[in-house]
């Protein structure tokens, strides 16, 4: 057990997501450290303002503060009591009304037991990470592969396959920057292309997938897997192939489509705009068509999701994986070694998220299963 004390975190970076901090004891009020829980806030605070991170914990019940502020000239130490509502800095400056403005106190929640975990290493770029007959699957793209968890080739040439998902039957989805399709594959091995072109015009290069209890699957289409092969859409979009086979354009008015998901309900999609730094919100009714569009929530560089069953958003971004709530409020950052570009969950329980990350396939133990899997218990 460890007293609280001057909780001052010893790294200065604005992410949101930092590696367990050391703290020094102080003269600063006492409690006991039981679990740190980052939360972010980045407004524009004061002219006099640039940034220092402070984390403080209460005794329990379980309770976490995680202020973004920043005192000129420097202060050499902060120190803050449990239930104060200032900034007593070693200069003799007071922060009250700062301290007010830029902190909040919620409880804290765990979505993750344990800690991040190699699985795999050695290569060029991961993605595409799905449980598939009992094995993970993920795609190394510049290889033109596909491999399973233990390294071993699943299919090899996968025409640059990016991300993967299965539909209810279990056939495999394949969204392929190769052949610009999206291809199902399946019971007896078959390959079978399912969407190449909209309206005559070849998709840009299928990127992600979902898949509604339905069947019908929604994908995002951006440019990354084009090379030096001429665009034949003048938009990225995002389209839905409906369980009888027809195409339907979901949305044009995207920068760089990503990660997609639906919520537990089906009833909401989630598209990820890389460029746009946000995830975006839709009503989707059964026809597949989208509406009441609007940001969910703003992250940087947001990549592959994944939703689990209590409906969080599991996102890739710049700094980790970023955990959301369905109401787009930020409850937990996993960190990676490796920048993630993907993530789904696995194992038998649906309770293990795997997270692809440039050449590395990573994995954490969760709390809540992924949609699709049998609920815990």
């Amino acid at each position: 057990m460890q007293a609280l004390s001057n909780l001052i975190h010893p790294r200065s970076s604005p992410i949101s997501a930092h590696r367990n901090p050391t703290y020094t004891p102080g003269g600063c009020g006492t409690g006991i450290v039981h679990k740190i829980t980052t939360y972010n806030i980045f407004p524009p605070l004061h002219p006099l303002v640039s940034s220092k991170k402070i984390f403080i914990h209460l005794p329990p019940p379980l309770i976490s503060v995680h202020v973004t502020t920043r005192v000129d000239p420097p202060a050499t130490a902060c120190k803050t009591g449990a239930g104060k509502s200032n900034f007593n800095c070693e200069d003799g400056t007071m922060f009250a009304s700062l301290c007010l403005g830029v902190a909040f106190i919620a409880a804290a929640e765990t979505v993750t037991t344990g800690n991040v975990e190699l699985v795999a290493s050695g290569f060029s770029f991961t993605e595409g990470p799905v449980w598939y007959n009992g094995d993970l699957l993920f795609t190394d793209i510049p290889q033109n592969r596909i491999h399973k968890a233990d390294k071993s080739v699943f299919r090899e040439p996968s025409n640059n396959a990016n991300g993967l998902v299965t539909d209810p039957q279990g056939r495999l989805i394949a969204c392929e920057h190769g052949s610009r399709t999206v291809t199902r594959t399946e019971k007896d091995g078959t390959i079978a292309t399912i969407a190449s072109d909209f309206e005559g015009k070849k998709f840009n290069s299928p990127n992600d997938a979902t898949v509604r209890s339905d069947g019908a699957v929604f994908f995002t289409d951006p440019p990354y897997g084009l090379g030096d092969r001429p665009k034949e859409l003048d938009y990225q979009g995002v389209f839905a192939i409906l369980p009888d086979g027809k195409i339907n354009v979901v949305g044009t008015d995207f920068i760089k489509p990503n990660g997609i998901g639906l919520s537990p309900d089906e009833k909401t999609l989630y598209v990820a705009d890389t460029e746009g730094k946000h995830i975006r919100a839709f009503d989707l009714a059964a026809n597949g068509t989208a509406s009441n569009g609007r940001v969910l929530c703003e992250l940087p560089y947001p990549d592959g999701l994944s939703v689990d069953q209590k409906g969080y958003i599991w996102c890739t971004a710049e700094d980790g994986v970023r955990v959301y709530n369905p109401k787009g409020e930020l409850v937990h950052t996993v960190v990676v070694p490796e920048g993630p570009a993907n993530c789904g969950f696995g194992d038998a329980d649906g309770e293990t998220l795997y997270i692809t990350a440039r050449t590395g396939l990573y994995k954490v133990r969760c709390v809540t299963p992924g949609l699709g899997f049998s609920p815990s218990k």
